[in-house]
Parts: structure tokens; C-alpha cells; sequence
């Protein structure tokens, strides 16, 4: 910044940091934010929850929210403000979906769980064996390097890097074109036209190190789809989400009957709100997942019961 200074004066410099530097102002939000309400406990003050929630979605500049509240046994609380599609005035509603993003890391999470209940993997499972490729750090010796297992990636330790040089141009309107399994090959393997040495990998070796990697959750549900045999979506929808009776909870837009139904994202402009078109990329199961507040608490309900919601057993004990 000094240099600048020196070199267009301070009040000039001072101006294009202001224009570089900072995010554009909130374009605020409708005088009216419309509520929908679902369950809440008997004699529940809903009006106390409506002024705070509306005061902190004023003050975040928050377009839009769900809320699902639960204990292991039973739904106890369900709530939505605010405006799915702020260009075409949609309230959001009780089964609005939202695209999760890495909140759809705790279902990579499960999918492991209900492969390994059918004996399909193991944590210790070193990944080239599940995925069918070689898996291996180069920047701490070919053939020499420790044994990239599922657990790594589970734990966000594998020494895989995020390169977002490449895996920002990945992200386009609609589902993504390019295959989970292509993807991954294409980033991980040196002959892959993603590869790179130095940026796809971390200089440490597996399980030494902590570092969240959205390409090692991503490998770890391609993991989940080799050893199935079917593609991931479908080992989800089969094992978890239509045995918990989830019917707007899907990897990819063309799950959904009606996509408008999804919440849009929405990003703030110099010149107010841009309401942006539905995404995808090829590394989905870091991110990519849309559900609805109430569906999203069964998931967790799940945790909460050790496997096992409303008397069904989804997944094994432990």
C-alpha cells in the first residue's frame, strides 16, 4: 500500500483500495419478511423467535432461512423466513430445499457407514484399492510415501491439496458435465489433465498433518460409489434417504421435479441483490447436496439414534 501511495498520492490510492478492498453494502431486505411455520411446542412463543430472527436476517443480510429442531425422538421445532427468489418475490416455505454445501460432507460421513455395514469397506482400506487408481503423493517420493487410507480422507488428513485454480473452473449453471470419477482421475493420477504436482498435493504425509480438502471428501464418495458398484447418488437415495423417507433431499437438480422449488443463491452487487442461477461441480459429494430443514434434522436424528430413526434401523450400531 505504500508503494501505491508513493506512486498515485495518498487520497487516490485511498479510493481504489475502497473500491478493491471492501464488499459491497447490503441492498437490504423487503420491509415485509414473510415467515412459514411448521411444528413447535405447545404453548411455544412464536412472535419472540419472529422479531429475532427477522432483526438478525436484517442485520446479516440473510435473503433467506430454515430451521429444523430436534432430539433423538421426535421433531420439536420447524421454521422458515425470508424469500427463496428475491427477484421473483417466492416466500421460502416449510419444504423449501437449500443447497447445503459442506454440511453435505456429514452424508459422505453416513454413505461410508452404511457401505461399511455391508462390508463393502474399511476405514484402514487404502484408497487405490477402493477407487481402482493409484492414490499417492509425489512431492514426498514415489513408492516411499505412507498409505493414503479412507480414514484420511475422512478426517481431512490425507495430504490431498485444494487446487482452486483448477476446481473454481469447474463450477457451472446446472449439474456438472464431467464425472465424479473422471474428475478425481484427471486431478490425482499424473497422467490426469487436472494434475498437478505441487498444487494438488501438500509436502507432508498422510495422517501427519491436518488440512481441510474438499477433493478428499469428493474422493472419499467416489470410494463409496466403486466399491457399490452404482454411482453415489444412488447408494444415497437406496441406503439413507428413501428409507428415511427424505423426498426433497437429492445430489443433482434433475432429482427434483420442480428445481424452482430449490432456494437460489443469491450474492450482493454494488447495484443490489443478483439472484444466481442453480450450480453444480464434479467434485459433489463435498457440497453439492439440497435438502429441507426438516428432512436434514432426520439425517441428524440418525446420529442422534446410533443408527437408527422412529423404530427403523438404517444403520448398524457403533
Amino acid at each position: 500500500m505504500s508503494r501505491i501511495r508513493r506512486q498515485l498520492g495518498p487520497s487516490l490510492a485511498a479510493a481504489l483500495c475502497l473500491a478493491a478492498c471492501q464488499e459491497p453494502p447490503c441492498p437490504g431486505l423487503p420491509d415485509e419478511i414473510p415467515a412459514a411455520w411448521g411444528e413447535s411446542p405447545p404453548g411455544f412463543e412464536r412472535s419472540a423467535l419472529d422479531v429475532f430472527v427477522r432483526e438478525q436476517m436484517r442485520e446479516g443480510c440473510i435473503p433467506a432461512l430454515s430451521v429444523a429442531i430436534v432430539d433423538r425422538d421426535r421433531l420439536i421445532l420447524s421454521a422458515a423466513w425470508g424469500w427463496a427468489n428475491l427477484e421473483r418475490e417466492r416466500a421460502v416455505e416449510i419444504d423449501t430445499p437449500f443447497m447445503l454445501a459442506s454440511v453435505s460432507k456429514a452424508v459422505d460421513a453416513l454413505a461410508i457407514l452404511a457401505a461399511r455395514d455391508e462390508g463393502l469397506l474399511s476405514l484402514d482400506d487404502p484408497v487405490s484399492k477402493l477407487v481402482g487408481f493409484e492414490v499417492e503423493n509425489p512431492r514426498i517420493g514415489l513408492g516411499g510415501s505412507p498409505v493414503i487410507r479412507l480414514e484420511h480422507l475422512v478426517t481431512h488428513s490425507s495430504g490431498i491439496r485444494d487446487n482452486w485454480d483448477i476446481l473454481d473452473g469447474t463450477y457451472f449453471p446446472g449439474d456438472p458435465e464431467e464425472g465424479l470419477d473422471d474428475f478425481l482421475h484427471g486431478y490425482l493420477h499424473p497422467a490426469g489433465v487436472h494434475y498437478d504436482k505441487r498444487r494438488n498435493f501438500f509436502s507432508w504425509p498422510a495422517g501427519r498433518e491436518w488440512m481441510y480438502s474438499n477433493v478428499g471428501a469428493a474422493l472419499a464418495g467416489l470410494s463409496v460409489q466403486s466399491v457399490a458398484g452404482e454411482p453415489y447418488e444412488d447408494f444415497c437415495a437406496g441406503r439413507l434417504f428413501e428409507p428415511l423417507g427424505l423426498r426433497s433431499t437429492h445430489w443433482f437438480l434433475r432429482e427434483f421435479e420442480d428445481p424452482e422449488r430449490i432456494a437460489r443463491p443469491h450474492t450482493m452487487t454494488w447495484d443490489g441483490w443478483e439472484v444466481l442461477e442453480h450450480y453444480g461441480y464434479p467434485t459433489f459429494p463435498d457440497g453439492q447436496l439440497r435438502s429441507t430443514a426438516t428432512e436434514l434434522s432426520q439425517l441428524l436424528r440418525l446420529a442422534l439414534g446410533d443408527g437408527e430413526v422412529d423404530g427403523q434401523r438404517v444403520l448398524e450400531r457403533g
